[in-house]
């Protein structure tokens, strides 16, 4: 089984730039301690010249680095183009701003759990539970995937949170979660939480057209439930 981590990050021209090399360090030391082992494939935008990360680093790190931001979904889209060109059977997800919250024991038999089902797929079901569904808010924060269903299911332009304001993680979550379900599997005592600094206060890029961003999920989420239902009969 060939697991790879796939991390989506970004650094702003602004001043919070430090404020973001400081997430990706910390989980990066992380990815250290827990799985050493692992490659990693970090999707990086804006980082221009910046040279941060440590040096012999534990993981193999790979840096596929774009000059300009490409946006949320594309961003996704590149990390998936990036992880089906190689030979991995399953990708591990991260974005640059997650916390593992688990002890060295929680973290092994998370990857014991996932090696076990390497045709399946899981995403966290933490503390906290989205609005739209059952998962985590943050669904591609520590969700692992096989192969087979990355090819099977790309993240489509119409979830474009930029553009059409849907949260896209929910979508893809929740996609998998109707489609594939006798490929689902859960792990227990492991959660990803969001970094955070009161010297640093980033909100989220959806803070103030929340609730509009959760009806347009909705409604999405329901259109597609409902062509997969008519699939499915037919």
């Amino acid at each position: 089984m060939k697991q790879v981590i796939g991390i989506i990050s970004y650094l702003p021209s602004n001043s919070s730039r430090e404020s973001r090399k400081e997430r990706l360090l910390r989980l990066l030391k992380q990815l250290e301690m827990y799985w050493p082992e692992l490659p990693i494939i970090i999707v990086a935008q804006n980082w221009g010249n910046d040279n941060f990360l440590p040096e012999n680093h534990l993981n193999d790190i790979t840096v596929y680095n774009y000059e300009n931001p490409l946006g949320i979904l594309k961003a996704r889209q590149t990390l998936r183009e990036k992880f089906l060109s190689t030979d991995y059977e399953q990708i591990i997800m991260f974005d640059d701003d997650a916390i593992i919250k688990a002890y060295a024991d929680q973290a092994r038999e998370f990857l014991e759990k996932c090696k076990a089902n390497p045709k399946g797929f899981m995403f966290l079901k933490g503390h906290r539970k989205d609005p739209l569904g059952i998962y985590d808010p943050a669904q591609l924060n520590g969700c692992c995937i096989s192969r087979w269903l990355i090819e099977a299911e790309p993240l489509r332009d119409e979830w474009d949170p930029q553009k059409n304001g849907i949260f896209e993680d929910v979508v893809y979550a929740h996609l998998f979660h109707w489609k594939y379900p006798e490929y689902e599997f859960e792990v227990s005592g492991f959660a990803c939480i969001q970094w955070s600094n009161p010297k640093y206060p980033l909100k989220s890029t959806w803070t103030i057209t929340d609730r509009k961003c959760l009806e347009k999920t909705r409604a999405l989420l329901e259109k597609i439930k409902q062509e997969f239902l008519d699939k499915s009969k037919k």
